[in-house]
This record gives structure tokens, C-alpha cells and sequence, in this order.
């Protein structure tokens, strides 16, 4: 069985995740795939997909590839970092879950 690991990464968030999936798959056959090196041809059996998420979805390179996988078995995985001063991360310290 072959498995291939592909992922988008921003900050390096991604890529550790995705190195770390990586190095703990049990597969003798896997591969381990940077989009920004150019989209792999999906001969896996089993693809795992990372992204790094933007405006909460996948990041716009990750998802127009994911728009072209059809007919494999597939598992997501996602990070979602910001910095702690940000205002971004100001804004939701306080957050109850129920706000919108």
C-alpha cells in the first residue's frame, strides 16, 4: 500500500505536522510532498492532505488541489497559528464559543 503525504505550508506549522505523520507512518512505500514544489501526480493509495488555514478553509493553493482529487481514499489535516500579540489573538482571548 502506498501513502502520500502532501501539504501547504506558510509559517513551517504544516510541514513539521506533516514531517511528523510522515516519519510515524508504518508504510514501507510512502512519499511526503511540499505543493510549492509543484502538484505530485496522486498515485497513492491513501492521500493525506495538509493545509494550513486561511479565512477558515484550507489555504487557496491546497484547496484548488483538492478540488482535483477524485477516487482515493483521503485524510485531511490542518494548523491554524497566529502569534499571540496579534489582533487577531487579542480579539478572541475571552471567546466563549458562543459568539459569532
Amino acid at each position: 500500500m502506498k501513502v502520500q503525504v502532501i501539504y501547504s505550508s506558510l509559517s513551517g506549522c504544516t510541514k513539521r505536522l506533516a514531517e511528523g505523520i510522515f516519519n510515524g507512518l508504518n508504510a514501507m512505500d510512502k512519499t511526503i510532498h511540499d505543493l510549492k514544489d509543484g502538484q505530485p501526480e496522486l498515485e497513492g493509495d491513501i492521500i493525506l492532505l495538509g493545509y494550513w488555514v486561511d479565512k477558515g478553509g484550507p489555504n487557496a493553493e491546497m484547496k484548488a488541489f483538492m478540488e482535483k482529487v477524485e477516487g482515493k481514499n483521503v485524510g485531511v489535516f490542518c494548523t491554524l497559528a497566529f502569534w499571540a500579540d496579534s489582533t487577531h489573538a487579542q480579539d478572541r482571548r475571552g471567546y466563549k464559543g458562543s459568539e459569532r
